[in-house]
């Protein structure tokens, strides 16, 4: 089960000219990945490629990587 991009934008928003979903199946992949139990770092950075080549950008795509990447990090680093 998704909920999308989890507190972040599913697209651009119709005010900016999107449809608001343009990289939600990018989101929804992600998704699928922790629900696999199979995130690594590279799961991150296939979400901001995913999400650049599906009309995000690269700059859209480099700050949901760099976003996932980071708390992915952090909740891995308080386990310990």
């Amino acid at each position: 089960m998704s909920d999308g991009c989890t507190m972040w934008l599913d697209g651009w928003p119709i005010w900016l000219g999107g449809t608001g979903d343009e990289w939600l199946h990018c989101c929804v992949q992600h998704d699928q990945a922790y629900f696999d139990g199979a995130v690594t770092l590279l799961t991150h950075v296939e979400l901001g490629a995913c999400v650049a080549w599906s009309a995000g950008g690269i700059l859209m795509g480099c700050i949901m990587a760099a976003g996932t990447s980071g708390w992915w990090l952090l909740t891995k680093l308080r386990r310990r």
